[in-house]
């Protein structure tokens, strides 16, 4: 049986995917330990056609191609997790790689522990640029186990679904989805998992290049893009604070609601800036979606005078 196997959702991507593909099979582990798998999100470009001929080449053992309608990244990681039959999954995006033999001791880890939920952090790298930086990490302790509720409490801040390897059956046991449509899908994801993980693990091992490029999603500037950005965390955090009504600890689902209403916070505080056309279309969608959410005006993320103030300056400010 495969302990591991790779998600790897791919739209468009025909100069990056076997960068990423050659990525996961330069890693110390045995042909039988991992599988992965390819979902073709609807490209029109020659992505789908140059998996097909990897596979065939046998270049690549145990790479498989699955092809869908164009429906978004989230719909593709959704189908790749169901065709998925390793232990662990772990999502990768095609336009990034994996550094060289920098899995063994994820695994290791795995094997040791039985985590539902292993992460790790990424070196962000900006398109052809050499340099790197270190995201997604957390100020939590590392090479400890711990429930996924306490790290809830010890305030993990969600990140990339590509940092974190996740057991396949707490994924099912627990219906995990990532929501389809949606800009920031692994912050919905990756809170909620987390809060329902019996155990996580974090650690300093940075195996992941995150690549950022001119077709980045998270680059785009088109006027209903941004819109369409901020709009969806009114999703996400009305997402929060109803999944919190279904946590039992009190704690926990305190901490959940203040992660909401502190998104709803961060989301408004950007629409304060330059007065222009184009801002001021931005702020009216946004405003208009926290209203129909119930979510404006805004409520104070915890007892912080100086959020208080911010956040009475801010309904002040957008309720004229």
């Amino acid at each position: 049986m495969n302990f591991l196997s790779f998600i790897v959702p791919a739209y468009n991507v025909e100069s990056y995917i076997e960068r990423c593909i050659a990525s996961i099979y330069s890693q110390d582990l045995e042909i039988g330990e991992f599988e992965t798998i390819i979902v073709d999100d609807g490209s029109t470009d020659g992505t789908a056609s140059l998996v097909r001929s990897l596979i065939v080449s046998g270049k690549y053992p145990k790479l498989s191609l699955v092809s869908q309608e164009n429906k978004g990244i989230s719909s593709a990681r959704n189908n790749g997790i169901a065709k998925a039959v390793g232990k662990y999954v772990w999502c990768v995006d095609s336009d990034d790689y994996l550094v060289k033999n920098s899995c063994r001791p994820l695994v290791d880890l795995l094997h040791e522990h039985d985590c539902d939920i292993l992460f790790f952090e990424f070196c962000l790298k900006y398109d052809k640029d050499e340099k790197t930086s270190i995201t997604c990490r957390q100020g939590l302790s590392k090479y400890v186990p711990m429930k996924g509720s306490d790290a809830i409490i010890g305030n993990y801040q969600p990140c990339s679904a590509c940092s974190a390897i996740m057991r396949r059956s707490f994924i099912e046991s627990k219906q995990l989805r990532f929501y389809e449509g949606l800009y920031h899908e692994d912050v919905e994801f990756m809170y909620r998992a987390v809060a329902l993980a019996r155990t996580v693990m974090f650690t300093d091992i940075c195996p992941y290049i995150y690549e950022l490029h001119p077709n980045s999603r998270s680059t785009a500037t088109d006027i209903t893009k941004v819109i369409k950005r901020l709009t969806d965390n009114c999703i996400i955090a009305n997402s929060f604070i109803r999944f919190a009504d279904s946590v039992a600890d009190e704690d926990v689902r305190q901490r959940i609601i203040r992660m909401g209403h502190s998104i709803c916070l961060g989301t408004i505080t950007q629409l304060v800036t330059k007065k222009s056309h184009r801002q001021r279309m931005i702020q009216k969608a946004v405003i208009d979606t926290f209203r129909e959410y119930d979510l404006f005006p805004l409520k104070t993320p915890g007892k912080s005078i100086k959020r208080m103030l911010l956040v009475a300056f801010l309904n002040l400010r957008f309720s004229l």
